[in-house]
């Protein structure tokens, strides 16, 4: 990754993102704190309709992008869902 593509070091550890706890709760959390090393700024389109047992939509996968973790390096997935509410 080169260029202006992707977030990382200074940018990272000044940025926050929207997470949501396990009982629901939605919350701000550092990206340095969420392990998150680097992010690339590009990202495709991965369009998923995720439905119920009844065939109806709730919600939509719609693009799909790419993290590194601090610690390890490893790759993770960032997505774009819209949600039926």
């Amino acid at each position: 990754m080169t260029g202006l593509n992707y977030l990382v070091q200074k940018a990272v550890m000044d940025s926050k993102i929207w997470t949501k706890e396990a009982e629901g709760n939605n919350y701000l959390v550092d990206l340095k704190k969420a392990d998150v090393g680097a992010i690339y700024l590009g990202n495709i389109d991965t369009q998923f309709s995720l439905k119920n047992d009844e065939n109806i939509l709730n919600a939509e996968i719609k693009k799909t992008g790419i993290y590194l973790r601090e610690s390890s390096g490893a790759v993770g997935t960032l997505n774009h869902v819209d949600m039926v509410v």
